[in-house]
């Protein structure tokens, strides 16, 4: 999963995208709901964790952060040049949609429908990640 990817932590900080595998483990295993739902609320962690991460360290969200992070996070995704940022900041809204039903809603129809898609998203989301920060073309805060 981590094979090739450039975007890493570094020393001393938590490595997000670790619980992007541990979702994706978690769903090949799970049998409850209650997995089901983790699944879905780490998948989505992983990306939010990951992106907010990347755009902190280029400056384009301040240091610290509180609830509005969630909706600021692929707000400023979506405002940076390059349909990979906006394809990246899609995949995010979408992920929030499943981490709030999954961990909010009394119901929770289709688990592991659910489960399997949000760990299919955040790959897509992990990938349209990596290629914003990969490519100097894509540097965010840059006008093209």
């Amino acid at each position: 999963m981590t094979g090739g990817r450039t975007l890493s932590s570094s020393p001393g900080t938590f490595d997000w995208a670790g619980y992007l595998e541990f979702a994706s483990a978690l769903a090949k295993s799970a049998k409850t709901e209650a997995e089901f739902r983790s699944v879905v609320s780490r998948a989505y962690y992983a990306c939010f964790g990951v992106a907010r991460r990347e755009l902190r360290s280029r400056s384009l969200l301040p240091p610290g952060g509180n609830e509005n992070d969630h909706r600021r996070v692929p707000d400023v995704l979506r405002e940076q040049p390059g349909r990979t940022f906006v394809a990246a900041s899609t995949h995010l809204t979408r992920l929030r949609r499943l981490r709030n039903m999954a961990d909010y809603d009394q119901t929770f129809p289709n688990p592991r429908q659910e489960a399997l898609s949000a760990v299919a998203v955040a790959q897509a989301a992990m990938s349209s990640l990596d290629a914003c920060w990969r490519s100097g073309d894509n540097e965010p805060g840059t006008k093209h």
